[in-house]
């Protein structure tokens, strides 16, 4: 016979999920006030946190894109961008002193940020009380109170949760050092004794952790979670826990119970990794369970891969609590910190000097981004390694990897506007005429599908249909939400033509249109432009001009766009050298953006294909909307110019 759950759970599950409710709308009002989130729902670019310490365990300044070495899965990958965060030069609002050392200049193809720092250092301080000695809490509260008032700057911007019956939020994200500290003093250091049992306590734990860090995706940059905490209940080690990720195997100790049964453990540090949180451990239970390696030199004690650390008879008992300090206990709070790039702080005397060192290592980190080889969207785990050039004398700490996203978090992602690929608002064709061929003109032929349409894989055949319904040129494939669109080169006679495009789903036409395409006579033959196409410079390098990565002109906030065409110099009284500029006007033609290449550029005359030109768009400033590019070419010795036109979107 079934039984009905007693009421005392089902009152525990609603108030966590009350709490957690909460939590995701404090933090996503937080959010809103913030800029748009880099890197968002496909992993085009991932952003990895990198500690780099010395001997001393100080953070390492003055190093440069060129420092680093990046690998995922044992491949070499290319730094795309190199933030620096270094607050012991920071200033609210203001860049970094003239007097500080400037950095080598970065090479041409990595991003940087400019004076000072991208982003506020933001602190998530998370209090769980469950089953907390009181005792420790208040030591913790204390720890907490010097680390706020000797290692945060006004700049930071700190949020402090308690976890006990449910989540309450104590300080939403402010900046402020002294309002903080006043809401770290009004913490009450009360223990949660939970009725329902350490197990079930680590799983609301773990999901607690989940539900902030899914709301933390949605803020910008990089995260420092502070999480004091007793140990959570898995029976496994952070060796086996960053073993079951990579996919490497790690023996299990003797009678040691499966890996997190409830899948929460693995979820929540999924979902940190997806929100570059790194988490931070310190263990509430203090040297509790430790004494008789402290009291007793006959026993020895383990370090993190269990191998014993040797306790000579004469060494004091302080020099062997200091041994006991550095003993992780299994479970899942130190998994936590090490899956995520953190550390795990057991066996306290003193939470400060734990929470200090946070202090110190965070003070100045390099966020260090690349854009993937790998682009299936598989939710498979990747495994990165970071090391600075031919420096073995540094110690780096980065996260251990991130899971690669699943096509249906891609698809969640467009349903709510967060686009990793801007897609059309309508399914769209595209005909970019480029360069002259001896009776018509070479191009690409494009088209793009609407997020509605790529839901379920679909499939695509676009061609060009002549006078008479001969096919001049074709080009099928599969559509699906990582590649919405498809293309194909095509050299095509001067006339009329019709280009056609049919969508398929399980066999049957689900949309087909066509519409007229002329191919003009002499192409090239005066002083003109190309079709002005567009690109996103990190899927597409600028050294390269040819068929649009992504055929559709619309782009995020956040991306880095371009566009490309060829200037052509004309047969007649050729053009020598021009001069480039553009302006962007917004739906009511007003001028948004107006910009000039520096310099003057030289055409060759015996160049009929034209000389490549590829401008960055200056689309910091706009909002989301309908835009056009206007591209003017001037050839200032004749009083003569040629133009070009993009309609684009901003989302």
């Amino acid at each position: 016979m079934l039984r009905n759950p007693r009421p005392a759970q089902i009152l525990r599950g609603k108030r966590l999920a009350c709490g957690l409710i909460v939590l995701a709308a404090v933090i996503a009002a937080a959010a809103a006030t913030g800029q748009t989130f880099r890197f968002r729902a496909a992993a085009t670019r991932v952003i990895v946190d990198v500690l780099v310490l010395d001997d001393d365990g100080n953070p390492v300044s003055g190093l440069t894109a060129g420092d680093f070495e990046l690998f995922e899965d044992g491949e070499p990958q290319r730094v795309a961008s190199l933030d620096v965060v270094d607050w012991e030069r920071y200033e609210l609002d203001e860049a970094v002193p003239v007097e500080a050392e400037p950095s080598p200049a970065p090479a041409p193809d990595v991003e940087t940020t400019g004076s000072g720092n991208a982003s506020p250092r933001r602190f998530v301080i998370v209090f769980n009380r469950r089953r907390a000695d009181p005792v420790n809490l208040r030591r913790a509260k204390r720890g907490l109170e010097e680390f706020v008032a000797q290692h945060m700057v006004d700049g930071d911007e700190t949020m402090i949760l308690e976890f006990a019956h449910t989540v309450r939020v104590l300080q939403e994200f402010y900046s402020g050092k002294e309002q903080t500290l006043a809401n770290v003093r009004r913490i009450i250091p009360g223990t949660y004794e939970s009725p329902v049992g350490p197990e079930i306590d680590a799983r609301d734990s773990f999901q607690m952790l989940y539900a902030l860090a899914e709301a933390l995706e949605r803020v910008e940059g990089r995260k420092i979670v502070v999480f004091l905490s007793m140990g959570l209940q898995t029976f496994a080690d952070p060796r086996q826990v960053v073993g079951e990720i990579a996919g490497d195997e790690v023996d299990e100790f003797p009678g040691r119970r499966a890996l997190d049964e409830t899948g929460t453990l693995q979820a929540a540090i999924r979902q940190l990794n997806h929100a570059n949180a790194t988490l931070y451990a310190v263990d509430l239970l203090g040297v509790f369970g430790n004494e008789n390696r402290i009291l007793t030199p006959s026993l020895n004690a383990f370090d993190v891969l269990g191998n014993p650390i040797p306790v000579e008879s004469s060494d004091h008992p302080l020099a062997r609590m200091e041994v006991a300090a550095n003993i992780p206990a299994e479970g899942g709070t130190a998994s936590l910190a090490v899956a995520t790039g953190g550390t795990y702080f057991p066996n306290q005397t003193n939470f400060a000097v734990a929470l200090n060192r946070i202090g110190i290592q965070n003070q100045l980190y390099y966020l260090v981004s690349f854009s993937p080889a790998k682009t299936e969207l598989d939710g498979e785990y990747r495994q990165i390694a970071v090391r600075v050039r031919d420096r073995p004398d540094l110690r780096v700490i980065a996260r251990p990897g991130y899971y690669a996203r699943r096509r249906g978090d891609v698809i969640e992602a467009a349903a709510r506007g967060d686009y990793d690929y801007a897609f059309p608002e309508d399914l769209s064709t595209y005909a970019y005429l480029l360069n002259p061929s001896p009776h018509g003109a070479f191009g690409v032929l494009a088209a793009a599908l609407p997020e509605s349409y790529v839901e379920e894989p679909a499939e695509a055949r676009l061609r060009v249909v002549g006078p008479g319904g001969a096919v001049l040129t074709e080009a099928a494939g599969p559509v699906d939400i990582r590649r919405f669109w498809i293309s194909t080169p095509a050299e095509l006679p001067s006339g009329e033509h019709q280009l056609e495009l049919v969508v398929q789903r399980g066999g049957r036409n689900i949309h087909a249109a066509s519409s007229q395409l002329i191919i003009p006579t002499g192409l090239a033959e005066n002083f003109s432009l190309s079709s002005v196409f567009p690109f996103v410079a990190e899927a597409h390098g600028p050294e390269v001009v040819g068929p649009p990565v992504r055929p559709v002109a619309a782009f995020a906030q956040a991306e880095d766009a371009r566009v490309a065409f060829f200037i052509f110099p004309g047969q007649d009284d050729p053009v020598s050298q021009v001069r480039v500029a553009y302006e962007i006007r917004n739906a009511i033609g007003e001028v948004a953006v107006e910009a000039e290449r520096p310099g003057r550029f030289d055409l060759d005359p015996r160049r009929p294909e034209g000389t490549p030109i590829v401008l960055s768009l200056q689309t910091g400033p706009l909002r989301a909307g309908r835009y056009t590019v206007v591209v003017r070419v001037s050839d200032d010795s004749r009083n003569r110019s040629a133009v070009g036109e993009l309609a684009f979107l901003i989302r």
